[in-house]
Formats: C-alpha cells, sequence, structure tokens
C-alpha cells in the first residue's frame, strides 16, 4: 500500500474553499445590509445614483457591514487563540491530525451556515454562532500550524533510525531499575527472618523464667510484628516513589538522547545535502523552501478561489456558492482522515500497558489520562521556561516581529474589499473577483523571490525586503482613487509575503526536533493573535474615517512596518539570522539538557 505523506493538497484544497468563503461572506453581508437584489447587475452599482442621500446611506452601510465583520471575528479570534495552542501543541504526542482534523469540521460547519441562513434569509445573528463554534474547533491557526509542523517532521525524517535505537536502549536501563527496586522491597522478608529468629531465642530463654519471661516475649513478638509490619509497608511505598521517580528520570534521559542521536546523524549529512535541501521537495527536503511553497500555495488557489467567486455569484447569488465550500471541505476532511499518513508515531495501548510498573496499577485511566493532557500543555511553556536565554531572546525577538508583520499586512489587506466596494471604486462582484485574482501573483512572486535569495542573501535582508514591499503596496492604496491604479496596488506587494516563511524556518532551526510542535503551536497563537488585532484596529479605524479619509487605514499599516524592521535589525545585529548560529543555539539546548538530567541521576544515586 502507498503511503502519502503530502500535506500540500490539504493545505491547497482548504484555501480554496476557505477564500472561496471570505468574498462571499463579506460582499453577502453587504448585499444584505443594503437590502440591495443580488446578483447585482455587471453594469450597475449604488455609485450610479450620485445623490447626496443615497451616498449618506451607503456610508452607513460601510459602517454596519465594517462593525458587523468585526463582531464575527472576535467571535472567532478568542476560542481559536486556546483551542489552536492545545490542539498543535497536543499534535507533538498524539499526531498531526489531533490538529488537522477538527479545523475541517468546523469549516464544513461554518460554511452549511451560511448556507442555510442566506437559503432562508435568516437572521445574520446566526453567523455569530457558526464563527464562535468554527474558532472552539481550532480554525485556520490550528490547521496552518499542524500543516508547518507536519513540513518540519518530514524534514526530520532521517532522525528516525536514532529514535529507535535510543529508545530500545532506554527501556532496558528502566527495566533494570525497576528490577533492582522490585529487590530492594523485598528486604521485608529479611526483617521478618529476623523478628521470627530473636523470637526463638526468647522462647529458648523463656524455659528457664518460664512464666514471666513467657509474657515479655509475646508481648516482645507481638512489638516486633507491628514494627516489621510497619517497616514492610514504608519500605513498599518507598520503593514505588522510587519506581515512579526512576521511570520519569528514564524517560527524560531516552528523550534527551534521542535528539542528541537526530542531531548527530543530521548534522553528519548535512555538509553533503545542503545544496539538495536547498531546492528539495521530497521527503526531507529544504525547510524555508517547503514551507514558502505551502505559502504559495495558499496563495495561488485563495485568488484562483475569489476570481471564480465572482463570476459564481453572478451566475447563481450566494447560497450555491456556500454549498460548493461546503463540499470541498469534506472532501478534504475524507482524504486528511483516510489517506494522509501520519509523521509522529504513537506508541500503542497494549504497549503502554505492558510497560507500565507496578505503582500505577491501581490508578484510575482517567488519573493517567488527566496528567498526561497536563503534561502536553506544558510544552509551549517549557519552550521557553527550558531553555537558555540566549535562544529566548532570539525567539522573542522573532516573534514580536512575525507579529506586527502580519498586524500591518493583513490590517490593511482586509479591507481592500470593503475599500473597492465604496465610492470613488464602486466595483462590482466581477471586479473584486479580479482584484483578489490579482493577488495570487503576490504569493507566486514572493515565492520565486524566497527560492532565488535565499540561496544568495541571509535570511534577515529577504525578510527586511518583504517588509519594504509591504510599506510600498498599503502606501500606494492611500492614493488608489480609480480602478487602474487599484489593480496596479498589487505590484509593489509583489514579494509582500516572503517574512512569513523565512521567519517561521528561521525559528524551527533553532528548536529542538521534539519541541517543532509546541513551537508552530505558539506560532499559530501568536498568528491569530495578530490577525485579530489588525482586523479589529483597521475595521475599528476604517468605520470611523471613512467619511473623510477612506485611506487612513492604509497610511497607519504602511507605518506601523517600520517596528518589524527594527526588530530585524537587531536580529542582524546579534548574527543570529545565520545558519551557523542555529546551529550552535541548538547545540546549546543539546548541552544543557543533558547537563540538567546528568544533575537529577547524580542527585538520585546520592540519595
Amino acid at each position: 500500500m502507498v503511503r502519502v505523506f503530502l500535506i500540500e493538497p490539504v493545505v491547497g484544497v482548504y484555501a480554496f474553499s476557505m477564500f472561496m468563503l471570505y468574498p462571499l461572506i463579506q460582499q453577502y453581508v453587504y448585499r444584505r445590509l443594503t437590502g440591495a437584489p443580488y446578483p447585482a447587475q455587471l453594469n450597475h452599482t449604488h455609485c450610479s445614483d450620485s445623490s447626496n442621500n443615497v451616498s449618506s446611506i451607503h456610508q452607513v452601510v460601510q459602517k454596519e457591514a465594517t462593525l458587523f465583520l468585526l463582531y464575527s471575528e472576535l467571535c472567532f479570534l478568542f476560542p481559536s487563540l486556546l483551542s489552536s495552542l492545545f490542539l498543535v501543541s497536543y499534535s507533538d504526542h498524539k499526531g498531526r491530525k489531533v490538529a488537522l482534523l477538527p479545523p475541517l469540521v468546523g469549516e464544513l460547519f461554518f460554511a452549511m451556515s451560511y448556507a442555510t441562513v442566506s437559503h432562508l434569509s435568516l437572521s445574520l445573528s446566526y453567523l455569530l454562532v457558526a464563527s464562535f463554534m468554527t474558532g472552539v474547533l481550532g480554525g485556520p491557526p490550528a490547521l496552518m500550524g499542524a500543516s508547518f509542523a507536519y513540513i518540519a517532521d518530514l524534514c526530520e525524517g532521517k532522525e528516525e533510525g536514532a529514535k529507535g535505537g535510543g529508545d530500545g536502549r532506554r527501556a532496558g536501563d528502566g527495566g533494570g531499575r525497576r528490577y533492582q527496586c522490585e529487590e530492594d522491597g523485598n528486604g521485608e522478608d529479611w526483617y521478618q527472618k529476623r523478628g521470627g529468629g530473636m523470637g526463638g531465642d526468647e522462647g529458648t530463654v523463656g524455659g528457664m523464667r518460664e512464666r514471666d519471661l513467657e509474657v515479655r516475649g509475646g508481648r516482645l513478638a507481638r512489638d516486633l510484628e507491628v514494627r516489621g509490619g510497619r517497616l514492610a509497608r514504608d519500605l513498599e511505598v518507598r520503593g514505588g516513589h522510587l519506581a515512579r521517580d526512576l521511570e520519569v528520570r528514564g524517560g527524560r534521559l531516552a528523550r534527551d538522547l534521542e535528539v542528541r542521536g537526530g542531531r548527530l546523524a543530521r548534522d553528519l549529512e548535512s555538509d553533503g545535502k545542503r545544496d539538495e535541501e536547498a531546492a528539495g521537495w521530497g521527503k526531507g527536503g529544504g525547510r524555508t523552501v517547503r514551507m514558502a511553497g505551502l505559502d504559495m500555495l495558499l496563495g495561488v488557489l485563495s485568488g484562483l478561489a475569489s476570481l471564480c467567486t465572482g463570476f459564481y455569484i453572478q451566475a447563481a447569488g450566494f447560497t450555491l456558492p456556500f454549498i460548493t465550500a461546503g463540499v470541498l471541505h469534506l472532501m478534504n476532511l475524507l482524504y486528511t482522515a483516510g489517506v494522509l499518513q501520519e509523521t509522529v508515531v504513537t506508541p500503542s495501548s497494549t504497549s503502554l500497558s505492558s510497560s507500565a510498573p507496578t505503582p500505577f496499577e491501581g490508578r484510575s485511566g482517567y488519573m493517567l489520562q488527566r496528567d498526561a493532557l497536563i503534561g502536553r500543555l506544558q510544552g509551549v511553556y517549557l519552550l521557553f521556561a527550558a531553555s537558555s536565554q540566549r535562544r529566548n531572546t532570539v525567539l522573542v525577538l522573532m516573534l514580536a516581529a512575525f507579529s506586527l508583520y502580519k498586524v500591518s499586512l493583513l490590517g490593511g489587506m482586509s479591507i481592500f474589499i470593503l475599500y473597492e466596494l465604496n465610492a470613488p471604486l464602486c466595483w462590482s462582484e466581477v471586479l473584486v473577483g479580479y482584484g483578489s485574482a490579482l493577488t495570487t501573483l503576490i504569493y507566486l512572486a514572493s515565492f520565486a523571490g524566497v527560492l532565488l535569495l535565499s540561496r544568495w542573501l541571509r535570511d534577515g535582508y529577504t525578510i527586511l525586503l518583504g517588509l519594504l514591499s509591504v510599506a510600498s503596496g498599503l502606501l500606494m492604496a492611500v492614493f488608489a482613487k480609480d480602478t487602474l491604479l487599484m489593480f496596479l496596488v498589487r505590484l509593489p506587494l509583489l514579494l509582500s509575503i516572503m517574512p512569513t516563511p523565512v521567519l517561521r524556518s528561521m525559528m524551527s532551526k533553532i528548536v529542538l526536533s521534539s519541541e517543532q510542535g509546541a513551537l508552530f503551536a505558539c506560532v499559530a497563537f501568536v498568528e491569530m493573535l495578530s490577525v485579530g488585532v489588525g482586523f479589529t484596529v483597521s475595521s475599528s479605524v476604517y468605520a470611523a474615517t471613512v467619511s473623510w479619509f477612506s485611506g487612513f487605514s492604509f497610511l497607519l499599516a504602511s507605518a506601523l512596518t517600520l517596528i518589524p524592521a527594527i526588530l530585524i535589525g537587531v536580529v542582524m545585529c546579534l548574527r543570529l539570522d545565520k545558519e551557523e548560529e542555529a546551529r550552535r543555539l541548538t547545540a546549546e539546548e543539546d548541552g544543557s539538557s543533558g547537563q540538567s538530567l546528568q544533575l537529577e541521576h547524580t542527585g538520585t544515586a546520592a540519595s
């Protein structure tokens, strides 16, 4: 049977159906609030009536549509922040499908909810409930975080051989330690034999002073019996604690040796395969290029979906496009559940039950699951708490730059459609589709830029070039007052997506292979928070300034790109964006974790 490890079809179909929905949602809400019939005529817009009364009405509709979309985004944002953080972190131990399947179910429910509201003309408040339920199931941040962690797993695929050897050796060591603890627990027999011997001696002495010493011998025998029982129970409890402690420490040592073995195997092969990894697309391909390819696929299919949406609305209204998006999500769900293979191997339940030590046999399954769940949730915390200060500094700088970059880019581009529907542009659905389709060129050009520039430029320069593209494109949108100029806004934005895959790849290189899920859970959390903040701020600013300066939101977003540029400049000045420095940080983490484990075992031996 063929084993399929292609995550690209999942992301591609998800992007097509998701971005088929988003232009639909904005235009559907706008049409519902205006009360205009849809599909609208191709050569007719509300700008054809130039009276002041109609113009003021549509300004009110712009504000209402913006506020409703803001409420919908907030209903989705808050539950998705927590659920995506949990799902992607938990996928480190239970498999990536744990974080891939729930978002697909949520998006299917979301699409069918819009189809039902559109077909039956129900209240728009039902759509807020659909947004909340989609956020509870993870949404795009959970699926994209799991997808990038899946790519990181494939790039680390050659560590599996070292991983298997390390597990076997650690299992043998753990068994020996448990057997030693069991022998220590049998010390109860020695004390009972000793008590029995002393009881025999007292019986011999009792023959000389029969009556008096018989009573004393009985009391002494009972006292020794009670003390022997207490000592036996105490040894049993201490043996159980020691067994549990050795099991935990043995597990940590096994994970540490597993990571060290994988890192050593990768370092031995990295010199001869660096060029192949830079352009590779198979299992073990270059991390930066493959993540950039995933972003490119996301953008290309999203632009194609937006182009199709404009013609679809003109031909069939809103209900059928919503149903089509739901069918695509269903097909994607079936592929992910039945065809896509796992990259994280989880131990079977039989092996877990056979390897469990005796002190845990009395504990309930619920208690074990609760402890395991708490341990998984600590992964994101330990990503920072258990690492060196130097690595924490690098991660915080990169996460802050990533967050502010997302706020400026997505915050500015999220109001493109509302800006295009308003005067003086007054675009129809087809023109909106053309504009969204041109966004495809941004993702294609950004992917080509990463593919070419990563060969000659440091990652920091690539990010700065992308930030310059964002600033110039949004600044041009401020002055776009006719159709041609609004189409040309996409030209300076061609390289604006490059910072996304480069920053993800830089962060992925400085963490251990066992921390990839926790890292991308943190990245997905920060990204979703940034998108929510950017959308909230830009929508609020746009609603407040649409009557006197509709391009003010673009100007604010363009100025905001200066902050992540400064942060990336700090990373470059510290030379933290170089490949050699990333490997050094990872080696420091391996050394620090090994030293901590060695100190723990020394403390155990001393006690």
